[in-house]
């Protein structure tokens, strides 16, 4: 019964479509939201005191915003 199932070529063509649409939601996701979490890390200085100058340096070279403000809570 399920190996019927499995190889029916209906069950494989929505399988096949879930898993590529799945990929690029992924692709467009991903990278939108590491672009929004450095963008804010910058603006909000959200690194360690000994890591500063190469995070301020990260930042400017990425064309981010340094600022030292902290988001509200």
């Amino acid at each position: 019964m399920i190996n019927k199932l499995l190889a029916s070529s209906g069950f494989m063509f929505i399988s096949i479509m879930l898993l590529a649409l799945g990929t690029i939601a992924s692709a467009v996701m991903l990278p939108t939201y590491l672009e929004a979490k450095a963008r804010e890390q910058c603006a909000y200085k959200l690194w360690p005191k000994s890591k500063e100058q190469a995070m301020v340096t990260w930042c400017e070279f990425n064309g981010y915003k340094v600022n030292s403000q902290q988001p509200e809570q």
